[in-house]
């Protein structure tokens, strides 16, 4: 179950095609603190019990390569906000029609 106002932002910036911010602090992952880009979509998973957000992640911490595609698990998401004036276009490689989308809340 995830919070409804981080819920709201979300459905907000993808509906929006807006930028978004955030601080995620996964366990065992290094790369703990702030995170920007692009919300595409938000859905949950049967295999994790687990709800995703798919980002492109533009700038930020990482523990992989920028820019690139970050599954967030959103019980790990501490803050969000969607940035000012910074909206996006949908990435090229996006596949709004993929299987890990079946149970999707909200995707572009």
């Amino acid at each position: 179950m995830i919070y409804k106002d981080l819920e709201n932002i979300i459905r907000e910036a993808i509906k929006g095609k807006r930028a978004i911010e955030l601080t995620y602090d996964k366990p065992g992952d290094y790369a703990k603190g702030l995170r920007i880009g692009n919300p595409h979509a938000l859905y949950y998973t049967k295999s994790t019990n687990k709800t995703k957000l798919d980002v492109y992640q533009i700038r930020g911490d990482s523990s992989s390569s920028i820019p690139n595609w970050k599954p967030f698990d959103i019980e790990y998401v501490k803050t969000i906000r969607i940035i000012d004036n910074q909206s996006f276009n949908v990435e090229p490689d996006y596949k709004p029609d993929s299987i890990r989308y079946i149970d999707s809340i909200i995707k572009i």
